[in-house]
Parts: structure tokens; sequence; C-alpha cells
């Protein structure tokens, strides 16, 4: 399992990193949604190998306001949910 995801900066006004462990090879999404529950942006969705992973995350298109991220591991198991804010 990966670790715990750790999302910097937060809040933001244009590039965010995402950083977390996967412990074994496996196909890894992680979406950004609106409060309304609408995908509003695919940071990752791609089999990781082992080892720790830090992705970008550019919200300069996005609106002001609160977003929700989500990483799901295979099979749609949840890992981590958090808050993005944007401002």
């Amino acid at each position: 399992d990966p670790g715990q995801l750790v999302l910097y900066p937060n809040p933001t006004s244009r590039i965010s990193y995402f950083k977390f462990q996967v412990s074994a090879v496996q196909h890894i999404t992680l979406k950004i949604y609106d409060l309304q529950g609408r995908e509003v942006a695919t940071v990752v969705d791609r089999q990781l190998p082992v080892g720790e992973h830090t992705v970008s995350f550019d919200a300069s298109l996005l609106p002001s306001g609160v977003y929700i991220y989500r990483q799901l591991a295979v099979g749609n198991r949840q890992l981590a949910v958090g808050k993005l804010i944007k401002f």
C-alpha cells in the first residue's frame, strides 16, 4: 500500500505537488473533483513502480475554491482523499 499522500503547498495558487509511496507495482489514479463531485483533472492514471513518487499539478486554470482529491489503486481501493484549496 502507498504511504500517506502529502500535498504541498496547500493552499495553492498555481503548482502543487503530490508525494506518496508505492510498495508494490500497481495502477494508481489520482483525480481532482469540484464540490459537486465533477472530475476537473486527472493527475495520475498509470501503473507505477515501487518507490517514492512526486507528481505536479498545475491548479492555475481552476477557479478559486475548494476541491477534493482522491487516490485509488487497482480494484478502486481508495488510498487517500483530501482537500485542495485554490486561491
